[in-house]
């Protein structure tokens, strides 16, 4: 893949992290074609969130806010959320890119490390992944990043949605040495990609 592609303007406002890294892989899949705050918006109008105003502040809130209840009410985790969502093509974006590989850990304990070895590997051949870590104190909650492989530059990258510290693209293994909770493998839509394996 070609990182140079990958946007680096937007950076969350709101407790989205989850649906904005989805949003970022999107963007790079579709080539610019959706657009991560119209992909927000779509989220707003498809579950009628009702921001309280039309600031960015309050229609990501608006989305976290739905996301969680609906995953709650549900018995649902997050990145299986978005993988059903994705499959039935609620955003448009299933004709640019296919959910390979899902894995999530119900008891909020991390994957083993096969998995990460596992994506490392694919992600060598092109696709992203958005990945839910445990942050460090002091906020001692989960977060979600997008990760990648530049095969141009020969070197694994993070985005961060939060672009913290000014950072957009950090070019590090992150996979090496890090915990993960839960992933979804995404690649290029190809014709003959048609199932989804839940790991």
């Amino acid at each position: 893949m070609n990182s140079s592609k990958i946007d680096v303007n937007y950076a969350q406002t709101g407790n989205i992290c989850v649906f904005s890294s989805y949003a970022i892989i999107m963007n790079y899949f579709s080539k610019n074609r959706k657009n991560i705050c119209e992909l927000i918006d779509r989220y707003i109008q498809e579950f009628q969130t009702n921001p309280a105003s039309n600031t960015i502040l309050d229609k990501e809130n608006s989305v976290h806010q739905h996301y969680h209840r609906y995953c709650h009410a549900n018995n649902l985790r997050g990145f299986q959320f978005i993988a059903s969502r994705h499959k039935m093509n609620l955003f448009s974006t299933l004709r640019y890119s296919v959910p390979v590989n899902v894995a999530v850990n119900a008891g909020n304990l991390p994957l083993n490390r096969g998995h990460n070895i596992m994506l490392k590997r694919k992600l060598r051949k092109g696709g992203l992944a958005m990945i839910l870590l445990h942050n460090t104190p002091p906020t001692n909650g989960f977060h979600a990043i997008v990760i990648g492989f530049d095969k141009h530059k020969g070197g694994y990258f993070y985005r961060n949605p939060t672009r913290n510290n000014g950072q957009v693209l950090v070019w590090v293994d992150f996979l090496k040495n890090n915990d993960i909770f839960e992933y979804i493998l995404f690649e290029r839509f190809k014709k003959n990609i048609k199932h989804i394996r839940h790991l």
